[in-house]
C-alpha cells in the first residue's frame, strides 16, 4: 500500500482494562498491537 520495504512485524496482546460504567464494573475488549520495523531507507508520513 504505501511501498515501503519492512524488515520485521511484532505482535503484542494487549489485555483489557477494568473500568467502571456509573455503578456497575466492566471490562474493555482485548486487543492485538502490530509493531512494524520498517527499511531503515523507507518511512511513512501521515501528515
Amino acid at each position: 500500500m504505501w511501498n515501503v520495504k519492512v524488515v520485521a512485524v511484532n505482535t503484542q496482546n494487549r489485555v483489557g482494562k477494568t473500568r467502571r460504567f456509573k455503578l456497575t464494573k466492566g471490562v474493555t475488549k482485548n486487543w492485538k498491537k502490530a509493531i512494524v520495523t520498517l527499511h531503515s531507507d523507507d518511512s511513512i508520513s501521515f501528515f
